[in-house]
């Protein structure tokens, strides 16, 4: 019989104890009402009467109301032993709905990140502990005990001093082991920054906004945490290290002091620079060109017009349009067996007759 079946069983049995209760609670009901006659009858019995013939039968009538009374009787200590066993049955059946109420799936725990491993610095200690923390209470139902946290804590100990460290604990305070609060708290004695509020401050006075706001508000509150700074301070030395373009926004649509609220402080200057950041991605980038005044088509420069061909077969040309240089041996033999010129390359003449070589040496 599964876990269901053994809920709907409980659920039927219990439906039927109620109704035993209501049948005992009855028959008590009427026992009472017999027994109350009953008296009754005796006092009035204890009175000088004539006897009736009714009365004469009260002897019978008696005994028949006994009977009915010892069987009331032997029912309620019947159903006194099925109330026991019905008492038993809910908490049988509580103790199915409590592991309805807290089975879990057939995965086991559910998936979580591994803590990370810590390497001894002091600005590690709370993501750490973070981490081993949260994974201790996904685990609870593996990790019953104080003695299997503090073992599984131990997993992500570096070596060097946090595995030394927890090597000295086993050896001298072992008694630890048994309890993780205190192991949690003889860590962070060790480990932690004993001046984090000087560590802090530093680390704040370093800050600068060099990406997104977000970004950057993200790690300043990290900071504020170990600062018990007013809410004037925060905002004073938040804003002297966001960028000047958000600065600049800031002052002109809200002023510099605008609220006392840090929280909102933040929020409005994450949307300007989300806006600024959007309006950099619409405006398209200027082109170097585009600075350049405008120019006048009718003062450009015109070249002078070609010399006209010396002869059928030469195609005429700047010399200086002409690019020359070392011929490979590709292509002499190419121009030697297509009889073009060796120094221009296009005419069928010979390199000493060639018009661009004479045009040349006229201009020199």
């Amino acid at each position: 019989m599964d876990l269901d079946q053994q809920l709907a069983h409980q659920q039927q049995q219990l439906a039927e104890y109620h109704l035993q209760q209501q049948a005992y609670e009855q028959a008590q009901q009427q026992a009472f009402e017999q027994q109350q006659a009953h008296d009754n009858s005796q006092h009035s019995q204890s009175q000088p009467t004539p006897e009736t013939p009714q009365q004469q039968q009260l002897p019978s009538e008696l005994d028949e109301r006994l009977t009915l009374w010892r069987a009331v009787a032997n029912l309620g200590v019947a159903f006194q032993s099925a109330s026991t066993d019905s008492l038993s049955q809910n908490h049988a059946l509580a103790a199915i709905l409590e592991r309805l109420t807290e089975r879990q799936p057939s995965g086991g725990a559910p998936k979580h990140r591994d803590p990370r491993q810590f390497n001894g610095r002091a600005d590690q200690v709370d993501p750490f502990l973070q981490d081993v923390t949260t994974a201790v209470f996904l685990q609870r139902r593996s990790l019953a005990t104080d003695r299997e946290k503090v073992i599984y804590l131990s997993l992500y100990l570096a070596d060097g001093a946090p595995s030394v460290w927890y090597q000295n604990i086993k050896t001298n305070k072992p008694h630890l082991l048994d309890d993780f609060d205190q192991f949690v708290a003889t860590f962070r004695a060790r480990f932690e920054d004993s001046d984090i509020y000087a560590s802090s401050l530093r680390k704040i006075r370093k800050l600068k906004q060099t990406g997104p706001c977000a970004t950057f508000t993200n790690q300043f509150i990290e900071l504020l945490t170990d600062l018990d700074w007013s809410e004037q301070t925060k905002i004073q030395e938040y804003y002297d290290r966001l960028k000047p373009n958000v600065k600049l926004t800031l002052a002109n649509r809200k002023g510099r002091h605008f609220t006392r609220d840090f929280e909102e402080y933040t929020k409005i200057c994450i949307e300007i620079d989300n806006e600024l950041h959007n309006l950099s991605l619409d405006t398209p980038p200027t082109s170097s060109t585009s600075k350049r005044p405008f120019a006048n088509p009718s003062t450009f420069p015109t070249a002078a017009p070609n010399p006209p061909p010396a002869s059928n077969d030469v195609v005429p040309m700047e010399i200086d349009a002409i690019r020359r240089g070392p011929l490979s041996a590709e292509e002499k033999e190419r121009r030697r067996k297509e009889g073009l010129c060796m120094y221009c390359g296009q005419g069928k003449h010979f390199a000493r007759d060639c018009p661009n070589k004479k045009a040349k040496a006229g201009k020199a």
